[in-house]
């Protein structure tokens, strides 16, 4: 994601404000207020015009890329840019396009919610209160820039989510190094599993795929910090195993193939709120697409 400077040709209008178009021999996504209005192919784009440029990429191919840039509202996705920008200015959070993505989904799908008065728990608040306050006030933050850019007042909940993304950015050490291919490794055979225990074929390129990832790597930094959930009230542990029986299944062997991988065994809070998430996957599956959920802890 950067300025674009160089010549790019229009290969064709995603909407008024997004246009496919060739740099360098290379699609990317560019945006820009207008931009994409009376676009036509071959037309070369003025560099005046361009605010953004978005790369495909492994994890976020031009599939992807253009069914979310083309789906969610463009100030959705600025009020993102700005949030971004100052969670790195006061925080130092790596601004990369992983993360610009991350949050205007979660900033989308949070102001739909909110529209549908959905409620969402985040179990995981007093953690990230007690080891990221400056995380935590950034979230706040972002709920007062949400509020004050298109009058929407979130829940006070949110601030969690928010941070937790945040959280997960600034984690992201070097894609290279031995603990990163071997979480790599692991969070594909945490799919493969998922896919062979209810014979579904789960789309990794998703966004409730995506979303997914973002739930395990959050428990992958519990288990390394020694901060696992542990004080779930039983009634709603119970609750989980029983209203999603198979899910919780497919939790226990997830949890196994995670001890496996570390030698950290997983606490019986941590597999019901796989359990949980595992379920959601699932059902994303039989429902439109970014189709909110009514039940769900976790952002």
């Amino acid at each position: 994601m950067e300025e674009g400077r160089t010549t790019m040709l229009v290969r064709r209008a995603l909407n008024n404000n997004a246009v496919v178009a060739e740099r360098d021999g290379h699609e990317v996504i560019v945006m820009g207020p207008g931009i994409g209005f009376g676009a036509k192919r071959g037309a070369e784009l003025a560099a005046d015009r361009v605010e953004r440029v978005f790369y495909p990429t492994p994890t976020q191919p031009m599939e992807r890329l253009t069914a979310f840039l083309a789906e969610i509202p463009a100030e959705h996705l600025e009020l993102a840019v700005e949030i971004c920008d100052e969670a790195a200015s006061r925080l130092s959070v790596p601004l990369h396009q992983s993360l610009l993505i991350a949050v205007a989904d979660h900033l989308s799908f949070a102001i739909r919610r909110q529209a549908d008065d959905v409620r969402v728990d985040y179990p995981l608040a007093w953690e990230v209160a007690q080891l990221y306050p400056d995380y935590l006030r950034m979230g706040k933050r972002a709920l007062q820039m949400v509020e004050d850019r298109v009058g929407v007042r979130l829940p006070a909940e949110e601030a969690v989510s928010f941070a937790m993304h945040l959280i997960i950015a600034d984690a992201e050490g070097d894609p290279y190094d031995t603990p990163g291919m071997r979480q790599l490794t692991m969070i594909g055979q945490i799919f493969d599993l998922v896919d062979s225990s209810f014979e579904v074929s789960i789309d990794r390129e998703s966004m409730s795929a995506a979303r997914f990832v973002t739930h395990l790597r959050y428990l992958f930094a519990r288990i390394h910090g020694d901060a696992q959930l542990a004080d779930t009230p039983d009634h709603l542990v119970r609750s989980i195993a029983d209203n999603y029986s198979a899910a919780m299944v497919c939790a226990h062997r997830i949890a196994y193939l995670v001890q496996m991988w570390g030698g950290t065994s997983i606490s019986t809070d941590e597999i019901a709120f796989v359990a949980l998430h595992v379920a959601r996957l699932v059902q994303d599956l039989q429902r439109p697409p970014r189709s909110p959920d009514r039940q769900h802890p976790g952002g």
